[in-house]
């Protein structure tokens, strides 16, 4: 008997913008409406409590807008985080501002953000910024310079730089919840990527604003600060147990970055609808489609790491952040060993829904595969036959084995010249960076030094990689002026084999322009 889908409760979802993370700390866009709801923002350029200059504005979420700063007295730069002036009366976000504060504060791992100060509005110079800041809460914490993910997925990535991107989390992932610190909201907007010199990129977990204490029963003092039926979290990436308003706990966050994961290798989220509550009965009753089976080039040793990330039942999923990053780890994509053989069709063992018994199928697993057995006993057979065969035949007559032709020797291909491969290699390394215009820059600059490049494969998928919005018209001069035909081979690959979206649209286009 088919089970009976999970019908989600009658709910009110908090944080559900995808696109914006409370703490972009990457320039932004201006908003239309500032901190006091008047259309000019009051807090640039004003001082908060004679400590805290405001010099821009970086960007806002649902319940608070986010400035770049600096302390008056050590010039240290800072990101400040007011909350929005529609909540100061209101006692249960002022509890909430105050309980990111306090677990944020706890945190001390490079991947998470710190937090260094915590108060509310008490002056504000000068005067004239206004006096409905008062009393408003605001949190200090370093100020980060480097690309949200959410950004940095419109410009592609490989399926290495994703598994990378998500051990990083994992590893802040096992700080906090090795602090008893539940995330609820990992997704790309709340995710920085940072130089690290020479470290190499490093991830940065942001936005504690729904973060809750294990065991404080979502509560501060004796008001419950979660209320029964209300989901908090960003639809797109909700755990089953979120979805139906059930409590959060660590596996919740492996839930929320196994979609993450998902959406860097795939190019889009598991469940994608118009209303999000029709995402949120998704998760709860919907099996995510695999990543290889919609065209995603991973391996299946990380698609079965994904999927199991995204088991409907908890008990079902990785336990802990550690054992996910363990996994991650084996994966073809970090350790460069081929992947098991694995048909692309093979069946996924179905999950149920969450709370149904499992069907007959998902009890029994997959049907086995007869036929490599069946393939290594025709060729034991046909190896007897061989034998027999040769036993019979007669004794070949010796021949005069005529002597070894002279080779000839064929001169290499002429190497490109030091300066070209030099510009070459800057190239490869800035796209690596995500700084592509200056990535195209260089594969410019080398193909003018040796034409003979543009056959170059490495250079080709450089540039193929740059065709992302911010970049595309640039990378498509540079591949049908510059590389032209030799191209074609790659981007018919890209066009059809790359994990992002944009690139795949980039690379069908520059075909469409290349000469027939």
């Amino acid at each position: 008997m088919k089970p009976e889908p999970v019908a989600p409760p009658a709910i009110a979802v908090a944080g559900e913008r995808d696109d914006v993370g409370t703490q972009a700390l990457a320039p932004a866009k201006q908003a239309k409406v500032s901190v006091d709801g008047r259309a000019e923002d009051p807090l640039v350029g004003a001082t908060i409590d004679g400590r805290y200059k405001i010099k821009e504005r970086l960007g806002q979420g649902g319940v608070g807008a986010v400035y770049h700063g600096e302390h008056v007295e050590t010039r240290r730069q800072v990101a400040v985080k007011v909350l929005h002036a529609v909540f100061a009366g209101t006692d249960e976000f002022h509890r909430r501002f105050e309980r990111e504060a306090q677990a944020a504060s706890k945190l001390t791992h490079p991947s998470c953000v710190s937090v260094i100060d915590f108060g509310r509005v008490e002056r504000v110079e000068p005067v004239s910024a206004g006096q409905k800041l008062l009393g408003i809460p605001y949190l200090v914490m370093e100020f980060v310079r480097g690309e949200s993910l959410a950004d940095r997925l419109s410009r592609g990535m490989t399926p290495t730089e994703a598994v990378v991107i998500a051990r990083g989390l994992c590893s802040a992932l096992r700080h906090a919840h090795g602090l008893g610190i539940v995330h609820r909201d990992i997704k790309p907007a709340n995710v920085m990527l940072v130089e690290g010199g020479g470290t190499g990129l490093v991830v940065k977990l942001l936005d504690f604003g729904l973060a809750k204490m294990v065991g404080d029963d979502t509560s501060v003092g004796n008001e419950p600060l979660t209320q029964a039926g209300m989901v908090f979290g960003t639809p797109g990436y909700l755990s089953p147990e979120q979805a139906s308003g059930h409590g959060a706990d660590a596996r919740s966050d492996l839930y929320a970055l196994g979609v993450v994961l998902y959406e860097l290798v795939v190019g889009r989220r598991p469940f994608v609808r118009q209303d999000p509550l029709d995402v949120v009965r998704d998760h709860l009753n919907t099996l995510p489609p695999p990543p290889r089976a919609v065209g995603a080039p991973i391996s299946a040793e990380l698609e079965a790491a994904i999927l199991k990330a995204l088991a409907k039942d908890p008990k079902g999923r990785w336990q802990t952040a550690e054992e996910l990053s363990a996994a991650l780890a084996k994966v073809p994509e970090m350790t460069g060993v081929a992947s098991q053989p694995l048909p692309a069709t093979a069946p996924v063992p179905a999950q149920a829904p969450m709370g149904a018994a499992p069907t007959a199928r998902a009890a029994t697993g997959p049907r086995p595969n007869y036929v490599p057995w069946a393939i290594a006993g025709a060729l034991a057979l046909l190896l007897v036959v061989v034998v027999i065969a040769a036993r019979k035949r007669p004794a070949p007559t010796a021949t005069k084995v005529p002597a070894p032709a002279q080779k000839v020797a064929v001169a290499p291909p002429p190497a490109s010249s030091p300066s070209a491969q030099r510009h070459l290699q800057q190239a490869i390394d800035y796209q690596r960076r995500l700084w592509c215009s200056d990535a195209l820059e260089e594969l410019d600059k080398a193909l003018r030094d040796d034409e003979a490049l543009r056959g170059d494969a490495s250079l080709q998928r450089t540039a193929i990689a740059c065709l992302t919005p911010k970049t595309r018209e640039r990378a498509i001069r540079l591949l049908t002026e510059r590389v032209g035909a030799a191209g074609r081979a790659e981007l018919e690959r890209a066009a059809t084999e790359s994990g992002n979206g944009e690139v795949r649209k980039g690379a069908r286009e520059t075909l469409d322009r290349l000469p027939h």
